[in-house]
């Protein structure tokens, strides 16, 4: 037996509110599939250009890759919210009066509590990150653009290396003078005017 609603058979979606009818199940990782991901991501970094853009052949390599490894993972992004995690920590690290370990994260006691609540209001994105790390932290971070790469431009400046003896300007100093210099975030690059 059949139904209809006389244009045609009833079909189950039919029978679904349209809300449910969109809705996709949740996708969960594994610790084990983000680091396969990870690794992956680390592997084809080339491909990434100077922009760290990777083009959808890469996600669909990782994809592949993990579905070999992994036969029950149903894939979805990921992406975002490892980024999203990567820059909250980033943040966290750049807090004064936070610490960070990959393994206790913020490391956020109790009586400090109040503390750490209010910067999470502000920051959403770091709330798990109280008293939990984040073990991917290293490898996100050899991803992502840092160093040339990341700023480029004739008016990107560069700092020199630490211990590196720079004769200073000589408007500056005697032409003599030599002065020590932080170390540079990104390898010296010319600057002309």
């Amino acid at each position: 037996m059949s139904l209809s609603n006389g244009s045609g058979p009833i079909q189950d979606k039919d029978t679904l509110p349209r809300s449910d009818r969109s809705r996709k199940a949740p996708v969960h990782w594994t610790h084990d599939e983000e680091a396969r991901f990870l690794q992956y991501l680390l592997t084809h970094k080339v491909q990434a250009g100077d922009t760290m853009s990777f083009k959808k052949s890469t996600f669909q390599g990782a994809a592949d890759d993990i579905s070999q490894a992994f036969p029950n993972q149903r894939g979805g992004g990921k992406t975002a919210n490892l980024k999203a995690s990567y820059n909250a920590i980033i943040n966290i690290k750049k807090t004064s009066g936070f610490s960070w370990s990959n393994e206790l994260g913020a490391g956020i006691m109790d009586a400090h509590g109040d503390i750490w609540e209010k910067y999470v209001k502000n920051s959403p994105a770091a709330k798990p990150f109280k008293t939990k790390g984040f073990s991917h932290f290293d490898t996100i971070d050899q991803i992502m653009p840092h160093g040339p790469s990341a700023a480029k431009g004739k008016f990107v400046k560069h700092q020199p290396q630490a211990g590196l003896m720079v004769p200073a300007a000589p408007s500056e100093l005697s032409s003599s003078s030599t002065v020590m210099m932080p170390p540079p975030l990104y390898p010296l690059t010319p600057i002309t005017p």
